[in-house]
């Protein structure tokens, strides 16, 4: 079947392509740089799947607790499982999930290379993350194309379609708070 473009199309850059084999159908400016925001949490979510053992619990910190942007909802204090992180970093873009997941691969410095080491990897030529969150820094960008190669890989990991498939899950409380649910965001 022939692809048909929608009717009065008015974003800047996209692709449409085949996600198993990879078949680009059609494009707009596919090598445009733009901010890359949550992008950046796929791979850092990937790096984690891979190198982090799911079962382990990690204690929230004050700096996880109070970081800039989008939060899951960690508590200093708290007790989190390295799964139940991955989900509150891919299911509600939880920057506190992903403060916590970068000190258990090694930091701040070495999560962010690492990052930008599996962007590289994936073939990326438009991708370079300043945070290891999406958080907006200097230099940062991505493009149409790059986020196309960083999904048609995320999308091959079981764990990760697993996790972005959930429709919600138990995260836990702290101190006093009570437990709750994070939904597919």
């Amino acid at each position: 079947a022939e692809f048909v473009l929608p009717e009065n199309l008015t974003a800047s850059c996209w692709m449409v392509f085949d996600i198993d084999s990879g078949e680009i159908m059609a494009t707009k400016d596919p090598h445009g740089r733009y901010r890359p925001a949550s992008i950046i949490k796929v791979l850092l979510g990937l790096i984690a799947i891979e190198e982090l053992d799911p079962t382990k619990v990690v204690t929230g910190t004050y700096e996880a607790a109070n970081i800039e942007g989008s939060c899951v909802g960690v508590g200093e204090g708290g007790q989190y499982t390295i799964d139940q992180l991955l989900h509150g970093l891919l299911l509600a873009s939880g920057n506190d999930a992903a403060y916590l997941l970068a000190q258990e691969l090694g930091g701040d410095r070495v999560t962010l290379d690492k990052v930008n080491a599996l962007a590289k990897e994936l073939g990326t030529q438009d991708t370079y993350a300043a945070t290891y969150s999406g958080l907006d820094a200097a230099g940062m960008s991505t493009s149409a194309y790059d986020m196309s190669l960083i999904y048609q890989h995320a999308w091959q990991n079981p764990k990760f379609s697993q996790i972005i498939s959930t429709e919600y899950v138990d995260f836990p409380g702290w101190g006093d708070n009570e437990g709750f649910q994070v939904w597919n965001d």
